[in-house]
C-alpha cells in the first residue's frame, strides 16, 4: 500500500522534553491531529480516522 501526500490523511503528535532513556507512552488514536511544522491543519484525504487503512508509523528524537 502507497501513501499519497497531498490525497490522503496522516497524524501526527509531537512529544517534547522526555528525559533520556526508554519510556512507555500511551496515546489515543482519536488525540492525533493533522500536523504542518508542528501546527494544526485541515486534513488533505476524507478527514475521516480509519484504522484499517493505517499502514506506516514513524517516530524519532
Amino acid at each position: 500500500m502507497e501513501y499519497f501526500e497531498g490525497a490522503e490523511d496522516a497524524y501526527s503528535i509531537e512529544i517534547k522534553d522526555l528525559d533520556p532513556g526508554w519510556h512507555l507512552i500511551s496515546i489515543k488514536y482519536s488525540d492525533l491531529q493533522t500536523l504542518y511544522n508542528g501546527e494544526p491543519v485541515a486534513a488533505d484525504g476524507n478527514d475521516v480516522m480509519e484504522p484499517h487503512l493505517i499502514h506506516t508509523l514513524e517516530f524519532s528524537s
